[in-house]
């Protein structure tokens, strides 16, 4: 397995690490590049137009909204605003909503403005330079996890895994992948597939990964059913409810071989089996959890409470 380069790395290092690790696991490539970048761009797709339904119905409410006592017309709209606002997960500082956007209603008119700002599509994209290059991130990601996950893993696999390629490209395209929802909905119910490749210098990258060698209440705690048997794997997101997985393993029951799969693990929420094809658990996650009206009203509170 090829060893990737630091965050302090050249742009020629990191890009000749991220062709060593494509070649190192080409027997378990899963989705291919293209494959990978039309599902993440269906994905994006299909969770913002969940979320364009989910704005909708909000701003709807907030505009039929009126306070129960007296109050100036400012102090309502600001008010609706705070809840948008919150809703959206926006800080009021420094950030606080677009200037456009002065009454609810304007937000509808803003989609591509709001979409950046609170990942109404899903994903995380960071701007460049804010904290390193992409690429220089997914070089230490993949240098800490690979090291990880080799030491971790099963002992007979020890020393022959590395994060698969499909995953690299889709760490190529997006920054972090956060499931449907708008913010406030993502933050309680939400788990976050792809939690993102920045992490502080110690990282916690001993909790992400999986300890597995003698480990007997594994799939316990993975929520996955007994037949399952697995060697490796790391947490690559979390929520409140549970943690998204990539695993290295196989199902004896079921005939399918060792292989990088994706998989929800949440003890009161809806799971699906690991799925070998990154592409495919995309489209599955696009839906994972989506909110209904119900959940967005218990999401976050009323402007005139």
């Amino acid at each position: 397995m090829a060893d990737a380069p630091t965050a302090g790395s050249s742009s020629g290092d990191v890009q000749k690490a991220l062709e060593e690790f494509t070649m190192a696991d080409a027997s378990n490539a899963g989705s291919s590049p293209g494959d990978v970048q039309k599902a993440l761009e269906e994905y994006r797709k299909t969770v913002l137009a969940s979320n364009q339904a989910s704005l909708t119905w909000l701003v709807r409410r907030l505009e039929a909204m009126q306070p129960s006592e007296p109050m100036d017309d400012e102090e309502i709209n600001e008010r609706k605003l705070e809840v948008l606002q919150n809703y959206l997960g926006i800080d009021p500082e420094p950030e606080g909503l677009p200037d456009l956007i002065q009454r609810p209603g304007d937000a509808l008119e803003h989609m591509d403005s709001l979409t950046r700002i609170a990942g109404l599509d899903g994903v995380i994209l960071l701007d460049e330079g804010a904290t390193g290059s992409r690429d220089e991130r997914i070089a230490h990601y993949l240098d800490v996890f690979n090291r990880a996950l080799n030491e971790h893993a099963v002992k007979e696999f020890q020393g022959r895994l590395s994060v698969p390629a499909e995953f690299r490209t889709m760490m190529q395209q997006v920054d972090a992948v956060l499931g449907a929802g708008l913010p406030c909905y993502r933050d309680l119910f939400q788990i976050a597939f792809y939690g993102g490749n920045s992490f502080p210098p110690d990282g916690g990258v001993n909790e992400r990964v999986l300890q597995l060698e003698g480990d007997t209440d594994a799939n316990y705690v993975l929520c996955l059913d007994d037949d399952w048997e697995v060697a490796a794997g790391w947490i690559t997101g979390s929520g409140l409810p549970g943690d998204c997985y990539a695993l290295y393993c196989r199902s004896v029951r079921e005939g399918l071989d060792w292989a990088w799969r994706y998989h929800v693990g949440a003890r009161d929420q809806t799971n699906f089996e690991p799925t070998a094809d990154l592409a495919a658990f995309l489209t599955l996650y696009a839906r994972y959890e989506e909110p209904n009206e119900r959940d967005l009203e218990d999401a976050e509170g009323a402007p005139f409470a």
